[in-house]
């Protein structure tokens, strides 16, 4: 992912060794405990990064699928139960990835959960952040979890992200704790480097906070 301390520039850290196939779902979390950063695959820590206490209060938009103003490249595939917990971490070793929708924890700044069709773009937060579907990103009935009311986000990896979550202090990670985890399956590899979760940042200035899809003939790198 990329963290920029200052709001122009970006430092980018990175796990090794993780290697995704298309059509397949992913667990992916990641979170920060003062100045270390844990990525995790399905439940099991795939390396750690030490990074800058604070992160640039950014004053953009939070985008999935894409860059923060929505400029390729964008992210191909489907995604569901997108969660951030902001103040707290919420994995602080190996766990289960849960069988069942995620659900608004304490300290949940926004929550995706993808329920049916009609509420798949609803931030099931308690700050109901509104959510703008870019190029008709579409709900698909598929998700990871079995004989639950759930599916996930569909994108097509060319037009389509989700932004413009309003600029809120509760998006703003600062120096706190904070833990970023959704669901996630490519449908194919990518030839670029598709931001899926992004925070502030412009066209030409590295994003604030993003976790980018690595995906291609070498391990994907979040």
């Amino acid at each position: 992912f990329q963290q920029s301390t200052n709001g122009t520039t970006a430092t980018l850290y990175q796990s090794s060794g993780i290697t995704i196939s298309a059509n397949t779902w992913y667990h992916i979390a990641m979170t920060k405990s003062s100045t270390t950063v844990t990525y995790y695959l399905n439940g099991a820590a795939s390396g750690t990064s030490t990074v800058a206490a604070t992160t640039f209060s950014s004053t953009g938009s939070l985008s999935i699928g894409a860059n923060p103003i929505g400029a390729s490249p964008t992210f191909p595939g489907s995604i569901t139960n997108a969660r951030l917990v902001k103040g707290s971490v919420v994995y602080t070793a190996n766990f289960t990835t849960s069988s069942i929708p995620f659900e608004a924890i304490t300290n949940t700044s926004l929550l995706l959960k993808v329920s049916t069709s009609a509420t798949a773009t609803t931030d099931s937060s308690s700050n109901q952040f509104t959510v703008t579907n870019n190029n008709n990103v579409l709900f698909n009935y598929q998700s990871p979890f079995n004989n639950a009311p759930c599916g996930s986000i569909l994108f097509n990896g060319s037009t389509q992200y989700l932004s413009n979550f309003t600029n809120n202090a509760a998006l703003a990670m600062g120096s706190g704790d904070f833990t970023i985890e959704f669901w996630y399956c490519p449908t194919s590899k990518p030839t670029n480097y598709p931001t899926i979760w992004s925070l502030g940042g412009t066209y030409n200035i590295t994003t604030y906070l993003g976790i980018i899809d690595r995906h291609d003939s070498s391990p994907t790198v979040f």
